[in-house]
């Protein structure tokens, strides 16, 4: 693999030796539920939040002004929010996966914007083949010598 800044590509040299495997419907729906249950909880705490300052706005003329932003800012907030699940949603829906198994966590190297991938050296045990990964820092965190084996999510199955 290859990355240039935040997005990731496959090299021709991956493209003919990745294995590229299917998500069972089960793995699937459990991906989705994990992601509205997130969801839902971010909705939770920032809707009852619009709505206090909505009232305040309403009904404090002394807090109309501030009320006023935080409320533009949750809106804000709620926008982008949405934007980022419809991705994340999507996102579980996929159904391939390159599985691998990581035989060294290379060198972290510097995040260049918010989103930070870590390098590994990894393995397709199905044929051996040995190259650059990037996976998530909750993915390489969760690494150890016992428990090796890593599932990356791959979009398209025709072009990874």
């Amino acid at each position: 693999m290859e990355r240039k800044i935040d997005e990731i590509y496959f090299t021709e040299e991956d493209k003919q030796n990745i294995i590229i495997k299917t998500y069972t419907p089960e793995e699937i729906e459990e991906s989705v539920a994990v992601r509205k249950s997130k969801r839902r909880i971010r909705l939770l705490i920032e809707l009852p939040i619009l709505l206090l300052f909505v009232l305040l706005a309403f009904f404090n003329k002394r807090l109309e002004y501030p009320a006023s932003i935080g409320s533009v800012i949750m809106l804000f907030f709620l926008v982008v929010g949405k934007i980022v699940d419809n991705d994340l949603m999507a996102y579980a829906r996929c159904e391939h996966y390159i599985e691998i198994k990581v035989l060294e966590k290379l060198k972290i190297e510097m995040p260049t914007s918010s989103t930070i991938l870590f390098p590994v050296k990894a393995m397709i045990e199905e044929n051996g083949y040995i190259s650059r990964f990037y996976i998530r820092e909750e993915q390489y965190d969760s690494v150890t010598k016992e428990s090796p084996y890593i599932k990356l999510t791959v979009r398209d199955k025709n072009l990874p």
